[in-house]
């Protein structure tokens, strides 16, 4: 029998986030190919949480790191300089074939653990491969420079999308022929319509037969953008008073102040009563099908798997205008675009939508279908088994 093919991801941490989602659906494609082992990193400790049972659950060996990644003090970099060593030992002790890291600093890491696995244990991975999630607006000219420099023992830059490969080409400055584009997806045979979810979560959720959802599905973060859609809907929640906004998506403690600006949109536009926060679920697949509208307003991403499981599922879309979701949406078509951080288009685009709701609902069966078209689990799954495999 053919030797398995071990596989190593390594991610900052296990969150209930799209990019983890996105690791655990191909998992999910791999192991059912029965050809490779699968391995997972959590460099910091997440504790327990549904998206780490779901890890084992394929199963994949789960190895957290334990390092503290914001608010370090001199022993926490310490302790880091240790941690290397140790994945290091990890990568060597588990013959790891394939390391795959993830976004900035799990990459700049990893591929230092790789280094040392080779200079210490004598033992290189066939493979050093990296993925890029996001456009990275926000990192400094140092990262760029790292970035650079560590490229040359990289063997493959993974971008999500067309536009994450552009960015990390005019910042990090890497030879094109380093890059390739896998476009994120999910299996479309778990994220679909399924209406006879929509009167049940309404009432799990406590929500109204008859009230019009708005629904958004992500972290509470600057880059999600909540600040422009609670300003739109704070414009029309006064004509429409049977729209209500439900935001699904966990808390940072880091970013005290996207909590603090979201608390004051919320006290100023006496919203408390028409907006509702909810934990991170691993029942969303079905809850995606109470909403009447989903709308994005993130002024960054990759390639957002929120918004494809709800193109997936039939959704009427409203993206912002950055490039990822251009890639997915052509605006009229299977979606709708409004300019990023205009928190006035966009709730000109909610008073249309909501009002001449018929008019629109074709949009969420083009979405599907474009979303099957272009964006598919099954080639997504064939490019990380060539890529893990050649």
């Amino acid at each position: 029998m053919q030797k398995k093919l071990k596989i190593l991801n390594v991610i900052t941490v296990i969150r209930e986030g799209g990019m983890e989602k996105l690791i655990n659906s191909i998992y999910k494609g791999l192991h059912a190919t029965n050809e490779f082992d699968l391995y997972v990193c959590t460099m910091v400790d997440p504790g327990e949480n549904f998206m780490v049972n779901e890890f084992k659950r394929i199963p994949s060996s789960v190895f957290v790191l334990g390092i503290m990644n914001h608010s370090l003090k001199l022993k926490d970099y310490l302790v880091i300089f240790k941690k290397v060593f140790t994945l290091a030992a990890y990568i060597s002790k588990n013959k790891i074939d394939v390391v795959n890291s993830h976004d900035f600093l799990a990459a700049f890491l990893t591929r230092i653990s790789v280094l040392l696995s080779r200079l210490f244990w004598i033992y290189k991975p066939k493979k050093n491969v990296v993925t890029l999630h996001n456009l990275f607006f926000w990192l400094k000219r140092r990262h760029f420079i790292i970035n650079k420099i560590l490229s040359y023992s990289t063997d493959r830059i993974v971008c999500v999308s067309n536009s994450v490969l552009e960015s990390s080409i005019e910042h990090d400055k890497i030879e094109r022929s380093k890059y390739v584009v896998i476009y994120n997806s999910i299996d479309e045979n778990i994220y679909k319509p399924r209406p006879e979810m929509n009167r049940k979560y309404r009432e799990l959720l406590g929500f109204n037969e008859n009230d019009f959802i708005i629904g958004n599905v992500g972290t509470l973060s600057f880059r999600k953008g909540h600040k422009y859609l609670l300003e739109a809907f704070s414009e029309i929640h006064t004509k429409h008073p049977r729209a209500v906004l439900a935001i699904f998506g966990g808390l940072r403690s880091y970013e005290e102040e996207t909590q603090n600006e979201i608390q004051k949109i919320l006290e100023v536009g006496d919203l408390r009563s028409r907006v509702r926060f909810f934990d991170p679920r691993d029942d969303i697949k079905f809850i995606y099908n109470t909403f009447n509208l989903f709308v994005m307003s993130s002024v960054t991403e990759g390639l957002s798997l929120a918004a494809i499981e709800a193109m997936l599922t039939e959704r009427i879309c409203i993206f912002s205008g950055i490039g990822p979701f251009k890639e997915l949406v052509e605006n009229g078509k299977n979606g709708l675009i409004f300019e990023s951080g205009n928190s006035l288009d966009l709730s000109n685009m909610l008073d249309e939508v909501i009002t001449h709701f018929d008019k629109y609902a074709h949009l969420g069966v083009n979405a599907r279908d474009s979303v099957l078209k272009s964006f598919s689990y099954k080639n997504m799954i064939e490019s990380y088994y060539k890529l893990y495999k050649n």
